[in-house]
């Protein structure tokens, strides 16, 4: 039975009385004449649904926002914070109703930060991206967060602005801890560096050692063997000489071992004096060739000087120095060639006309490609096999291209491979009379 109308009115405003305290699940019954009166009973109970989805699609919303781990801050238009979501509550260890009507600015602990200035930027650009700053938590901590802004609503004229805003201390410790384990990374690999750059020089100094123990106990044997059978000669004076000249050949190559030393000490510790003049290179060559001739004619080794038509007499140098690199770089050719040919030859450099270039080839054992790069360190031999085999200490090429480089030259390995041979380049800076044709080769 429908109530009558006075009735009707009060079921209306009781309705309407619920609806406005958020219950909107009753509905008004309609007649089924389907009067007036109905007819609004029917508009009440629309509005009721509406509001009905509109509270269940706000909840929803509501638990969605929440859910969110990323603090979400509504702020008026003069800064005031309008509503917090629980991720900022929590993030910052302060209740909703502590955050709600304060002043954004309170709580953003950087220098600089203005609200006004960022309402003005939102308003020429609609948004903000990945702005760094920090949040003040209820213990006083700052918190670093990324910010992104925009502003609630896209009318005419906006006023509340939401701010999304996300912890990055999490992030900032991975990322210190991305640092210091690259830090810890590289700093092993440059311990595993000096590790190996340690154990090659022990290794270096040990190969070093024998070496030179070998190079000193074989011309200290030929001299005590010689000076005891001299001691026990008559008067046959041919052998006396003989071992004589065997003596003096130990003796000297004894000598040349101890200046080897006492050079790289001296260019280690900066106490070489050069005397630089114009000198005449080809001259210097020749007189190598010739000291070191009888020497490769022992092993069946032709030794030849080649010099270009024209090529410049003079280079600025410390003759003796000089010399001494020559001698080094010819005598290592003739060294490890058991057979063949030692070619110098002297040219002017092709890319620079003040620039001399003297080559040293051979046809012997060559070098392996995995050691050549190793090939101007003291001490440093390619094989310790080959080093018993053909002597030496692993100092002649060493010291003769910081001797170069002392000069204003350059020492390289111009060319090597295995069992062919090898081709060592000198260069050096012409001298001023750079332009003065040779005297013919004899």
């Amino acid at each position: 039975m429908i109530p009558a109308e006075s009735q009707r009115f009060e079921l209306f405003m009781a309705q309407l009385s619920r609806m406005a305290a958020g219950e909107t699940h009753e509905r008004i019954p309609i007649s089924p004449e389907r009067d007036a009166l109905d007819a609004i009973a029917f508009g009440i109970n629309m509005l009721a649904a509406e509001l009905s989805f509109t509270n269940v699609s706000r909840d929803s919303m509501t638990n969605i926002i929440n859910a969110i781990s990323d603090m979400l801050i509504v702020v008026g238009g003069d800064g005031t914070i309008l509503n917090v979501n629980s991720s900022a509550a929590k993030i910052l260890g302060r209740a909703d109703r502590d955050l709600v009507g304060r002043a954004l600015g309170t709580i953003v602990t950087d220098l600089g930060f203005s609200f006004a200035r960022l309402r003005e930027e939102l308003l020429q650009r609609r948004s903000a991206s990945d702005v760094e700053c920090h949040f003040l938590s209820a213990a006083g901590d700052a918190i670093p967060m990324m910010v992104n802004a925009a502003f609630a609503s896209s009318g005419t004229e906006p006023e509340s602005i939401v701010l999304v805003a996300r912890d990055m201390r999490q992030t900032h410790r991975l990322l210190r801890r991305a640092a210091e384990a690259e830090i810890e990374r590289r700093r092993a690999a440059e311990l595993a560096i000096a590790r190996d750059a340690a154990e090659d020089a022990s290794r270096a100094k040990s190969a070093f050692l024998a070496g030179v123990t070998h190079e000193i106990r074989t011309p200290m044997t030929v001299i005590l063997g010689s000076a005891q059978i001299l001691k026990r000669l008559g008067g046959d004076a041919k052998l006396r000489e003989e071992f004589l000249k065997r003596i003096e050949t130990s003796g000297q190559t004894l000598l040349l071992l101890i200046e080897d030393l006492l050079d790289i000490s001296r260019i280690e510790a900066g106490k070489v004096k050069l005397e630089t003049s114009d000198v005449s290179a080809l001259e210097l060559m020749r007189a190598v060739v010739a000291d070191l001739r009888a020497h490769a004619a022992t092993k069946s080794i032709a030794l030849e000087l080649v010099c270009e038509d024209g090529f410049p007499t003079t280079v600025a140098s410390d003759p003796l120095r000089l010399k001494q690199i020559l001698t080094n770089v010819v005598g290592n050719a003739i060294k490890f060639t058991p057979s063949g040919t030692v070619t110098a030859r002297l040219f002017v450099a092709p890319d620079n006309p003040r620039e001399l270039c003297i080559e040293v080839a051979d046809t012997g054992i060559g070098i392996p490609t995995s050691k050549q790069s190793e090939l101007f360190t003291p001490f440093y031999q390619v094989d310790n096999t080959i080093a018993r085999r053909y002597g030496g200490t692993g100092l002649g090429l060493a010291l003769s291209r910081k001797l170069a480089r002392l000069l204003g030259g350059e020492l390289r390995l111009a060319a090597s491979r295995e069992n062919e041979g090898s081709s060592f380049c000198l260069t050096l800076p012409l001298g001023g009379g750079a332009l003065e044709r040779p005297p013919a080769l004899t």
